[in-house]
């Protein structure tokens, strides 16, 4: 009896003692974690299984400390303020979800490295780079998901962007007509624009981002309405593309500075070239005046065509101001021919089949503005 007594009180020694050291722990975690982010010895696995989603899958620690949400599209500055730092952020996921994430590093502190974690907490996928790391993943499950934002060697601190959007169904989204050039900036560095416009599987889409006051290095993507990526283009100064929709439905456009560092102003324009939106009318034979109002603008012109005929196209800088650039387009879209110059830009081309051409003017660099003039002749 004895015997069994002795074990009694050491069995409950124990416990007691576990239990002591669970409440210690528990306590410790809570003083320690700040408002967005946790520090985290290099290696720690905390992450891995000790959240639990809510009920709107929010996020909630076990003991019942709510977690921080991000939302799509949003622009979050945080910094690594202590070596070996982890910051976390969560997020709703539904199963088939493209899931586009970005970390910046600002100031050209830190090495960047970011991940994403499922809701059973394995990894789903991740990026690490110099200045910038990026990833985009199908989400596989539906749950509440962790994305962790690190320098890469545990060794840096300093600020950094977060970027995560919902590429399917973005947040944060505006829309964008054809036709019309949108004047915008990049307010916050590492930010990233997200426009939405609708469009026919067919149908030819020229995407146009200029740096109008030389701060910014355009980077323009489009995506299919399924999320995954269609068409891109990154320059120093005009980032310009022409694509073709595969998938009818709403498309997501994201505007941003390449390397997410920089902050400026920008001119944005989407046109459908086989049916173009707001396009005047010129005659063959006609000289329309005409005028690149706004930074980054392109204006849109539509004429009819017989087949095998040749047309002569010139457009000429009135006022020596702007550099004239101007495209001709086929019927369905696609490029015919196109001439750009100092002064006056021109350019024949034999018309492949009858029906209506389109014409796209614009300056040369993006960043200039003025009158020009636009002839459409016949080439006997």
């Amino acid at each position: 009896m004895r015997y069994e007594t002795e074990i009694f009180k050491t069995a409950l020694f124990q416990v007691e003692t576990f239990r002591w050291i669970g409440v210690f722990l528990t306590a410790l975690l809570v003083t320690s974690l700040p408002a967005r982010g946790q520090a985290l010895g290099p290696g720690s696995s905390i992450f891995a299984n000790d959240f639990e989603s809510g009920g709107t899958c929010g996020w909630t620690l076990v003991v019942g400390l709510q977690l921080p949400e991000v939302a799509f599209g949003e622009t979050v500055q945080e910094t690594i303020g202590n070596l070996g730092e982890v910051d976390f952020f969560g997020f709703c996921g539904d199963l088939g979800d493209e899931i586009l994430f970005r970390m910046v590093d600002t100031m050209g502190d830190l090495s960047p490295q970011v991940r994403l974690l499922r809701p059973d907490g394995t990894e789903l996928c991740s990026d690490s780079g110099a200045s910038v790391a990026e990833a985009q993943c199908t989400l596989d499950l539906t749950g509440a998901y962790r994305v962790l934002a690190e320098d890469s060697s545990s060794n840096d601190t300093g600020p950094y962007s977060l970027v995560v959007q919902r590429m399917n169904a973005p947040g944060n989204a505006q829309a964008m007509p054809f036709g019309v050039t949108q004047e915008t900036a990049v307010s916050q560095l590492g930010e990233i624009d997200t426009f939405v416009f609708s469009a026919t599987s067919g149908d030819r889409i020229l995407l146009r981002m200029v740096d109008t006051e030389e701060d910014i290095s355009p980077q323009a993507r489009l995506f299919r309405p399924n999320g995954t990526l269609l068409c891109e283009d990154e320059n120093s100064s005009v980032a310009d593309v022409l694509c073709t929709v595969d998938q009818g439905g709403m498309h997501t456009l994201l505007a941003s500075d390449n390397n997410g560092r920089e902050t400026g102003a920008y001119g944005l324009y989407i046109q459908r070239t086989n049916d173009p939106t707001a396009a005047e009318v010129i005659e063959i034979g006609e000289t329309l005046s005409a005028s690149i109002a706004l930074p980054g603008e392109v204006d849109s012109f539509v004429f009819s065509g017989v087949v095998s005929n040749q047309v002569l196209v010139r457009m000429t800088d009135s006022s020596e101001t702007i550099t004239p650039a101007l495209r001709v387009f086929r019927t369905d879209g696609t490029l015919l021919c196109e001439a750009s110059a100092v002064s006056t830009a021109e350019v024949t081309c034999t018309l492949p089949a009858t029906g209506t051409y389109s014409i796209l003017t614009n300056d040369g660099n993006g960043r200039d503005v003025g009158p020009y003039t636009l002839r459409v002749q016949g080439v006997v």
